[in-house]
């Protein structure tokens, strides 16, 4: 989910159990979006600077950034390669 805890927007990971999360996104981090495709998390974020596309790396706060960083992302997005 896309949540703020008294700070900046972060992304969290639902644990499984109550009503306990995990930040996936460091506390310096800024999420504007996130979206899902296929078995990848994006996220629209920025850490200070320019807005960058990011991709989950499916642990911890490991986040790949996808897009320079003299980009500035305002929108992207996602469509469906598939057949009929």
């Amino acid at each position: 989910m896309l949540a703020t805890n008294g700070g900046r927007s972060q992304v969290w990971q639902y644990t499984g159990s109550g009503t306990n999360w995990t930040a996936i996104t460091g506390t310096n981090t800024s999420v504007a979006w996130i979206t899902a495709s296929g078995q990848h998390v994006y996220a629209e974020a920025n850490n200070g600077g320019s807005n960058q596309l990011w991709r989950y790396g499916g642990s911890g706060t490991n986040w790949t950034a996808i897009t320079g960083s003299n980009t500035n992302v305002y929108q992207v997005a996602e469509t469906y390669g598939g057949g009929n």
